[in-house]
């Protein structure tokens, strides 16, 4: 952990103290402890309390068949976490009332996540769904919209900010944390689309989808028997995690699950929403996939080098064998914001 640091003093005093302020009101969040650390080796001190787990030992896949069965497993689990993170879609909710969004998380997760690690989130997320899947499906949909709206991208306390370079201390946006994360997308071939053009790359919910982007043209490339390529996609991908996610989005997670925050969070939400329902429903969806998104990103840490080293000796024809009928996932239905760039 903690590599490389982006830590960055405050040019503005003035913002400084402001700083200091939240730090006396909201202690308990990182991003905010973030804020007020302009020494390298504070910054160093206060990882190092909080730093993941990433010591989970790796699925080793035997054979063709059960290495398709985890690249699988990889692409669908992080389109879940990325379709989680963006802005809730009606294909989102659909899944949800249906479960074939639960049945997908939990059969991909259970071929490279412990169940040790995944059984809090499930419960969470199976108790949620059955409080939910007979409700009316826009009023769902709004509902999530304004949870997701209330956590990542609200201007008044407790939120959390959703940005990679404010989260590692670089104190702003669109700073070289987001420079590094925007060349990892044109590296890779993709783009913004015009409708988040504008938005800074270092979203947690950009950075997610990145990754399941990623592992889907893995799957692509095994599939049509380009074993390089299907490499060259694992390698971004072990770069992306162990660079990017696992450096700030535990943290993230772990500021979302803080008891402190989920009772500010629903006080806020419930003073400005006119979507009243009972505390026992509100922002678990949010607070299931925190859960997950943190096991899966520790789990897979040492997973993707493990994918990577077991592919350069497995035959690329039997794993697009065993891939067969495998298609890529439609996302025309989810509020995405990468798309291939043109030729």
């Amino acid at each position: 952990m903690a590599r490389k640091t982006f830590v960055k003093a405050f040019i503005d005093p003035d913002l400084r103290k402001d700083w200091k302020k939240f730090l006396k009101k909201f202690p308990y969040l990182f991003w905010v402890q973030a804020m007020n650390i302009e020494e390298e080796k504070d910054w160093k001190a206060l990882v190092r309390k909080r730093k993941p787990d990433l010591k989970v030992e790796p699925r080793i896949p035997v054979g063709a068949a059960d290495y398709a069965a985890i690249s699988k497993a990889r692409r669908d689990v992080y389109f879940c976490l990325a379709r989680s993170f963006s802005e809730p879609s009606s294909g989102l909710v659909n899944d949800l009332q249906n479960e074939s969004f639960l049945e997908v998380l939990e059969r991909g997760m259970q071929l490279f996540v412990p169940s040790s690690r995944t059984q809090e989130g499930l419960r969470i997320l199976r108790e949620y769904i059955s409080t939910v899947k007979n409700d009316d499906k826009r009023k769902l949909l709004r509902r999530l919209r304004g949870e997701h709206l209330t956590i990542f991208y609200d201007s008044f306390f407790p939120w959390l900010s959703c940005y990679e370079s404010v989260y590692r201390g670089e104190k702003q946006i669109m700073g070289d944390l987001t420079a590094m994360v925007k060349d990892s997308y044109r590296f890779a071939g993709y783009r913004l689309t015009g409708e988040y053009g504008n938005d800074p790359p270092d979203d947690a919910k950009i950075e997610l989808e990145f990754m399941y982007r990623l592992c889907e043209d893995e799957l692509q490339s095994w599939l049509s028997g380009d074993r390089e390529a299907a490499l060259s996609y694992l390698d971004m991908q072990r770069f992306h995690l162990w660079d990017h996610l696992i450096e700030w989005i535990p943290f993230l997670c772990d500021d979302l699950l803080t008891p402190e925050f989920r009772e500010g969070v629903v006080e806020k939400f419930q003073k400005h929403s006119d979507l009243q329902r009972e505390k026992s429903k509100e922002f678990e969806f949010y607070v299931s996939i925190a859960t997950l998104t943190k096991a899966v990103l520790e789990s897979d840490y040492n997973q993707v080098a493990t994918m990577g080293r077991i592919g350069r000796e497995m035959d690329a024809d039997e794993v697009a064998k065993e891939l067969q009928g495998v298609e890529p996932i439609d996302t025309s239905t989810e509020r995405f914001a990468l798309e291939k760039s043109s030729k």
